[in-house]
């Protein structure tokens, strides 16, 4: 098999799984003999499928999508209705500074998704920078990070939390006197903590008091100086409030 063939067992778990979610005959012997697939392959595939979740026996030879699936589908129907009511917003915001903006959630993996990003002036950090990062050190992450109960918080830096700079923080006591901070003024910040010569703030998305996203500026540090922190701390509060309106309007 060559590096970037496909791997055959993943591509026929996604064909059985699209196949039960379209046909309501859809045992072993039916699933094999539509999809050419031995049936001892479709039997471990659906075992192993049932184990996590993504299948559910709902007969003697019947199967159905399972729920943990259907918990992806609620997540995907979020995100694109996050991202439209968030879009313009986003847009004008980074006509208006010439920065990038990003909008992003917490995944299942606890850890900060950035689900739309509109990028203003160009910086060398962006080439490295990935949709997802770690809680303790990205500034959307603390945003989520300072919704958690205490014993949560503890066990969380209880963990091996790589300290990236410097800057770093990988404990919880000082973690706790910055959430209070992130919690007073729905602004966390993220202070070359990531990646050297990066600064990050985000702030605060509600619906329903409840935090579901965040929304942050990311760009090289001397240059949101020069721009200031504190223009650029009040215009992302104002658009965090646009749409936090937004969304709990509907």
């Amino acid at each position: 098999m060559r590096k970037n063939d496909p791997i055959k067992s993943i591509t026929n778990a996604i064909e059985i799984m699209d196949f039960v979610n379209e046909n309501e005959i859809n045992g072993i012997s039916a699933i094999s003999k539509n999809l050419n697939i031995p049936k001892t392959t479709v039997f471990r595939i659906l075992k192993t499928l049932e184990s996590v979740n993504f299948i559910s026996k709902v007969a003697e030879d019947n199967y159905s999508i399972g729920y943990k699936i259907k918990n992806y589908q609620v997540g995907i129907k979020r995100d694109k209705f996050l991202i439209s009511k968030s879009k313009a917003i986003i847009n004008d915001f980074v006509e208006k500074t010439g920065e990038t903006v990003n909008l992003a959630v917490k995944n299942d993996n606890d850890k900060s998704f950035i689900i739309y990003s509109k990028q203003g002036d160009f910086y060398t950090l962006q080439s490295n920078m990935s949709p997802e990062s770690e809680l303790y050190c990205s500034s959307t992450g603390k945003i989520f990070l300072s919704t958690f109960e205490e014993e949560k918080l503890k066990l969380y830096f209880e963990k091996n939390l790589e300290k990236r700079t410097v800057n770093t923080i990988t404990d919880y006591k000082t973690f706790c006197d910055e959430k209070k901070e992130i919690l007073k003024y729905s602004i966390a910040y993220d202070k070359e903590e990531y990646e050297y010569g990066l600064t990050c703030i985000a702030s605060t998305i509600r619906m329903n008091n409840e935090i579901v996203a965040a929304i942050s500026i990311s760009g090289p540090t001397t240059r949101l100086k020069f721009k200031g922190f504190e223009f650029l701390e009040s215009e992302l509060i104002k658009a965090a409030k646009l749409i936090t309106e937004k969304i709990s309007s509907n």
